[in-house]
């Protein structure tokens, strides 16, 4: 019996294949689309990008499952004419129409595909488009997209989540928020003077992830969109934060080090900020060679200093 490919899903979306013969798995890695633009060996750092006309042609140089791949298009290079098949039907890769007609017709239109909008719809099941989720942040200004993000989201709204950036249709905006939680809840409200450098800093670290190319619009729940917050891929999303939680820290020492050096009790708001952002890059970077041996040591002696003033334990 001929051995065939596996298949790794996550929230519904493709993931991860691994070929017969393969010792791990391929990472595949989408576009807000859902289509496969590069994958990656478990086991290699080398990335294979891919490119496809809109409606899906080029397909055949990767994956089986390419263009809007991670939701299950399938490739069908070998037919009379290229397509692709959708669950429900066939989808012509050169005229981007429907083989047959639409099941829902006269309620939908009998041939027509992704509302005639292949770069930003799709169909999931071959019987229609859902309604477009991401049309109301079209044209809003950034404050604005900033807001709409962090309500249609609900991880963004957890204490201690300050930053992230909103994306709509390729647009990208870095956002902060006044979000302290636990360190108001020990220390009391965060004075005005401070919580303005914390932004400051917060908006550093997240324009070093908006300026990134390795990344995708998420809708929070790791699923590729068109609007969200911006993510990296899992495979490099914790080098990419120990980079930005450094940037962080070196925006926070320039502004708070000085201070926290000078002041008698590490309760300073100076010293408790320097700390908790110790505390991400910890967390974020933990032996990686990403973080260099001078952080290393500056957050390892704040540490001890606060621990023997009982302000952490």
């Amino acid at each position: 019996m001929a051995l065939k490919t596996k298949y790794y899903t996550a929230n519904g979306q493709m993931r991860m294949q691994r070929s017969p013969g393969d010792v791990r798995s391929t990472l595949l890695m989408p576009d807000a689309l859902g289509s496969v633009t590069a994958i990656r060996p478990a086991d290699s750092t080398t990335v294979k990008t891919l490119n496809y006309t809109p409606y899906g042609l080029g397909s055949s140089t990767g994956p089986r499952y390419g263009w809007v791949g991670t939701w299950g298009y399938r490739a069908n290079p070998y037919g009379r004419t290229p397509s692709h098949y959708v669950r429900a039907r066939h989808l012509d890769g050169r005229t981007g129409i429907w083989i047959v007609t639409d099941p829902s017709w006269p309620a939908e239109l009998p041939y027509v595909y992704g509302d005639s909008n292949p770069a930003t719809r799709n169909d999931h099941s071959g019987l229609g488009c859902k309604p477009d989720p991401c049309k109301k942040c079209r044209g809003m200004d950034d404050e604005t997209l900033c807001k709409w993000t962090r309500a249609s989201i609900p991880l963004l709204q957890t204490a201690g989540i300050t930053g992230f950036v909103a994306c709509c249709y390729g647009k990208k905006v870095s956002c902060y928020f006044r979000n302290y939680g636990v360190i108001e809840k020990k220390f009391g409200r965060v004075p005005p003077a401070i919580d303005k450098v914390v932004r400051e800093c917060t908006i550093r670290h997240e324009d070093f992830h908006r300026k990134r190319p390795s990344g995708f619009c998420s809708d929070g729940k790791g699923n590729p969109t068109n609007c969200g917050a911006f993510a990296s891929p899992l495979a490099i999303h914790y080098n990419e934060e120990c980079i930005a939680h450094q940037i962080s820290l070196d925006c926070l020492r320039s502004k708070f080090e000085k201070k926290c050096a000078a002041s008698k009790s590490p309760r300073d708001w100076s010293c408790v900020m320097l700390m908790s952002e110790c505390f991400s890059l910890s967390n974020y970077c933990g032996n990686s060679g990403t973080l260099t041996q001078e952080k290393k040591r500056y957050c390892l002696e704040l540490h001890a200093r606060m621990k023997k003033e009982g302000v952490i334990v």
